[in-house]
């Protein structure tokens, strides 16, 4: 059973972001504010041994002549340097050492992006990979095929085995969407067949991959516009849905636009939108929360996150020379506020 170990206050204040972990960080990307720079597309990156977060600058690619890319199908591709705009209800993936952003609706343009941008953590470059992309050039070799699905925004998605997993969300008519997958080898789309205690209608949930299995954690449901604290596990091999109950410290509260990412064994939830009253049609008006927090949720916890829970809950003194010492570091850092970002 998972433990949520971890609730802190701080650190980028963004709720249109998507996020990725690559190794031990998490890379967090966009921003809701139109009126930045494109180059300043927000990149934060989060140590998870310490919980602090920090800003990444980046540049566009510069393709080398001499150098050709070529893909698992072995089909040849010509990746070109372009910096997404800003964006709201986009997602990201990391797939062999880089990290893909698709979809996403563009103020700038007011349509919705089908374009995979990639972004390399070591160069710190944007790239456009065009074999993925909605709009294909005329020295492609070929293009994603399947069951296509219609544009979106406000989803999440995630991989496992080669394969992109996209949820929720909505079209451009607000129609809600559901689950679709594309083979990342193939450029394949499908549409799998689900059974279980599935979420419904979710828009601006978040996803995080654990054991080969898929969880989806709150949202806002489509039809009710209802705030969802709920954590739900999809497990790809039987096609079932499960509901999940974790224990340990309260958690996050049900919200929107928020990010959840997987290192090792925790999951990271962080940001989004919070609704302090819900909206009443009589009245005409709701109240949302600009979330800018940090929780983590542990599915092998040890005695030291049982023990660190106990001195929070019942408010033992953190400077007792009774504590270990690592217990008192590891307390400082999961209570340490960061900066707003």
């Amino acid at each position: 059973m998972a433990c949520w170990i971890v609730t802190l206050q701080g650190g980028p204040k963004r709720t249109t972001q998507a996020a990725v972990a690559l190794n031990d960080k998490i890379y967090a990307f966009g921003s809701c504010w139109c009126t930045e720079p494109a180059e300043t597309f927000g990149v934060h990156v989060l140590n998870t041994i310490d919980y602090r977060w920090q800003r990444v600058p980046t540049r566009l690619f510069q393709p080398n002549p001499s150098q050709q890319f070529i893909d698992d199908s072995g089909q040849i591709y010509e990746p070109y340097g372009e910096s997404p705009v800003h964006r709201v209800g986009h997602s990201v993936v990391e797939y062999k050492g880089k990290i893909y952003l698709w979809g996403g609706f563009c103020h700038e343009i007011g349509v919705l992006c089908s374009k995979m941008y990639c972004f390399d953590p070591e160069e710190r470059t944007w790239s456009v990979i065009p074999c993925a992309s909605g709009e294909a050039t005329g020295r492609e070799k070929h293009t994603a095929v399947g069951d296509i699905p219609r544009a979106r925004m406000n989803h999440t998605a995630c991989v496992i085995d080669d394969k992109m997993y996209v949820f929720g969300g909505v079209d451009f008519l607000h129609q809600e969407l559901y689950l679709n997958v594309l083979d990342l080898r193939h450029c394949y789309w499908e549409t799998p067949d689900v059974t279980g205690e599935r979420p419904y209608g979710l828009v601006d949930a978040c996803c995080w991959v654990y054991n080969k299995q898929m969880y989806i954690f709150a949202g806002c449901r489509h039809e009710d516009d209802q705030y969802i604290p709920g954590l739900f596990r999809y497990d790809p091999e039987i096609s079932v849905w499960r509901k999940m109950h974790p224990f340990g410290l309260k958690g996050p509260s049900g919200r929107q636009r928020h990010c959840g990412v997987i290192v090792g064994d925790c999951a990271y939830v962080f940001c989004g939108l919070a609704q302090l009253i819900s909206y009443n049609e009589m009245l005409g008006f709701g109240c949302l929360l600009e979330m800018c927090d940090l929780n983590v949720l542990n599915f092998n916890w040890k005695l030291k996150d049982l023990a660190a829970i106990a001195v929070l809950r019942y408010q033992l003194p953190r400077t007792s020379y009774n504590l270990p010492l690592e217990l008192r570091i590891h307390l400082d850092m999961m209570t340490t506020p960061n900066h707003v970002l």
